[in-house]
């Protein structure tokens, strides 16, 4: 029987050594699904798993047809709190290092979300929660899982999350520079100038497999010198933090994807990003700077070397990611939406934290909303 019409089967993987051995099918269902994003890479999964899934069980659902590889959402169970009510958790292996996640599918076979839907259904008895945080708004998954929820009886809801900026490259440096403010224009320059007239300034762009262990060690030591490092946020200020952007940039420069950026001053490395580059786009994850050269903003100086360096090549964006905070929306307006899917198994639990997240909160923010805006009228 050909794969073509061969019918498919869901296959769940429970050791994290099988990350390894159907790599090889997971590489070449990315290639066919043409998937854009790094964050359903083996590199991304095996990365974070081998740095933060000590606590969970893994539950790899792939879907077959056939030898060939059309389906796979990384899942784990886990046992986390919800408003202080303990539940069993089934849901994609992601924190707050996970910009976002998704379900790769084949866009040849149909059937597939269903297959998925159907093997995660039917572990009812083992979940509270089943969540996927941060898929992207528009994404065909939240329409599918939501209409088979739906359909099957169970409860579930969109939980919004923040939307992440991005910068289009597909310009020219100075015609992207005319479209922002006259302000911004003057601080980019002003300080690029307040750099330069101290030493030569000059970007440096690490993708050498061999030249990256150094290079991340000196990233490591450029981020925890700033306010990350005093917040205990930094990468080195934590053992697994640490362990993930160690073996995640390693696996991805081998990979040829990964992109360490510095802000060099007379040769010194005063700033850093870390970025992952995969199909036509830039995925910013990590940056820093040297606490000391706060006052002349070497971030700010960096960000603009990198998008004029990259707005000559054939780049076609920059993914910020993160929030849309003041720093990156001086850079842009454009920005994509997330929305968490969360669906319920009948639990008592599950019910009670169903209450609280979809009704109980929403209303309370629709008072205060109501509150503030009486406040407003009064005054």
């Amino acid at each position: 029987m050909k794969d073509a019409d061969a019918p498919l089967q869901v296959h769940v993987y429970e050791d994290a050594a099988s990350l390894a051995r159907i790599e090889p099918a997971w590489r070449e269902l990315i290639c066919s699904a043409g998937h854009s994003e790094p964050f359903m890479r083996p590199e991304w999964i095996r990365s974070w798993w081998n740095a933060f899934g000590k606590a969970g069980h893994l539950r790899l659902v792939t879907v077959w047809q056939g030898e060939r590889l059309v389906g796979i959402l990384p899942l784990m169970l886990n046992r986390v709190r919800r408003y202080g009510i303990p539940l069993r958790r089934l849901g994609a292996p992601a924190n707050v290092h996970s910009p976002r996640v998704d379900c790769m599918v084949s866009p040849d076979v149909t059937g597939v979300i269903d297959a998925i839907w159907r093997h995660v259904a039917g572990m009812e008895g083992q979940w509270d929660i089943f969540e996927l945080p941060r898929l992207l708004s528009d994404s065909p998954v939240i329409r599918s899982l939501s209409a088979r929820a739906e359909t099957d009886g169970f409860r579930f809801g969109l939980w919004q999350a923040e939307s992440s900026p991005f910068i289009n490259t597909a310009t020219e440096w100075n015609r992207y520079l005319s479209g922002r403010s006259r302000n911004f224009r003057k601080e980019l320059r002003r300080k690029t100038r307040q750099l330069s007239q101290t030493g030569r300034i000059a970007l440096e762009v690490v993708v050498d497999p061999v030249a990256v262990p150094e290079a991340l060690e000196t990233g490591f030591e450029i981020e925890a010198d700033g306010w990350k490092g005093r917040a205990g946020s930094a990468m080195k200020s934590n053992d697994d933090v640490r362990r993930f952007y160690h073996e995640l940039a390693g696996r991805m420069a081998h990979s040829g994807l990964l992109r360490l950026h510095f802000l060099e001053l007379d040769g010194e490395r005063i700033a850093f990003d870390l970025s992952i580059e995969f199909g036509g786009r830039l995925y910013s994850l990590k940056s820093g700077f040297r606490d000391g050269l706060s006052a002349s903003s070497p971030g700010l100086v960096l960000l603009g070397l990198m998008l004029e360096h990259y707005m000559a090549t054939e780049l076609e964006e920059i993914d910020l990611l993160g929030e849309q905070d003041e720093f990156k929306q001086r850079w842009t307006s454009n920005a994509r939406s997330h929305h968490w899917f969360v669906c319920f198994a009948p639990t008592p639990r599950a019910s009670a934290v169903h209450r609280i997240k979809f009704g109980l909160i929403p209303r309370i923010k629709k008072l205060g909303k109501r509150l503030k805006a009486v406040g407003h009228t009064a005054s």
